[in-house]
């Protein structure tokens, strides 16, 4: 029977720095088994809703829900299974093997502390599986390039077992064919049941791989939905004023270009 819950809803949600506002009335529900693409200029407050749905920083107003249940009193080793962060740049100065980074995202779930079980060694090597860098696996991690850092920071999330993944801007630095791959991999993972919610600056990234955008600017929810009814052009006027707007490729894929 399908879930009744959405993997991630937040209830007008609003948040302070301080005496300053950022986000304010922030109501959205992410539907179990999709990729979500959060969209915004800078500041619009995409990195403090995540911050917030991982209790990084604490709510001033209303509530944040992950699978029908409230998290903002849960502990962070609760708070860990149920939601996995991956984010933007991580850069590792100790050579630890790929393995043993994805066999991190374990910890919330071991017995013992930094003692691995059976299923912890079998989570581990089902995640680089998944993620497609098992050839990867002694690889010291900080001489890795920047695509196959970021996909074992996803397989890391992938190993915790969290049904919702929150991913700050996880193809930034990468070159084209490493953002495809990135794109690619987390496809496959919501057809594999994850929910996956992605805040990016890429518009064309959300057109092509996300089932939902998000809209936000100036900290509040602008429209919510399947990315090619929300992302129109008055509503990319509304974000970026006239910097873009919105157009087809050959074949009919939507894409959005530079205004000249």
């Amino acid at each position: 029977m399908p879930d009744k819950h959405p993997a991630l809803e937040t209830r007008d949600l609003g948040c302070r720095y301080g005496t300053r506002t950022v986000l304010s009335g922030v109501s959205l529900r992410i539907e179990p088994g999709t990729v979500c693409g959060l969209l915004g200029p800078n500041g619009s407050g995409k990195t403090t809703l995540f911050r917030c749905c991982l209790n990084f920083h604490r709510a001033s107003s209303g509530d944040i829900l992950m699978n029908g249940r409230s998290t903002l009193s849960l502990s962070p080793a609760r708070l860990a299974k149920l939601a996995s962060y991956v984010p933007q740049e991580h850069r590792m100065a100790f050579p630890f093997p790929v393995r043993d980074v994805v066999r991190m995202g374990r910890s919330p779930r071991m017995a013992g502390l930094f003692r691995p079980g059976k299923k912890d060694e079998e989570a581990t090597e089902q995640a680089l599986a998944r993620v497609g860098i098992r050839h990867l696996a002694e690889q010291p991690c900080n001489r890795l390039s920047g695509g196959q850092r970021q996909l074992t920071l996803i397989a890391r999330a992938v190993a915790q077992e969290a049904p919702l993944m929150l991913l700050d801007e996880p193809t930034s630095a990468l070159d084209f064919q490493n953002q495809l791959e990135v794109w690619k991999t987390l496809r496959s993972l919501a057809e594999r049941g994850f929910t996956v919610v992605v805040c990016c600056h890429d518009p064309n990234h959300i057109l092509w791989f996300c089932d939902q955008a998000v809209l936000l600017k100036n900290g509040r929810t602008l429209d919510s939905g399947a990315p090619e009814n929300v992302m129109t052009g008055a509503a990319l006027t509304e974000l970026y004023g006239g910097a873009c707007s919105r157009g087809e490729l050959a074949g009919g894929l939507p894409v959005v270009h530079p205004a000249f």
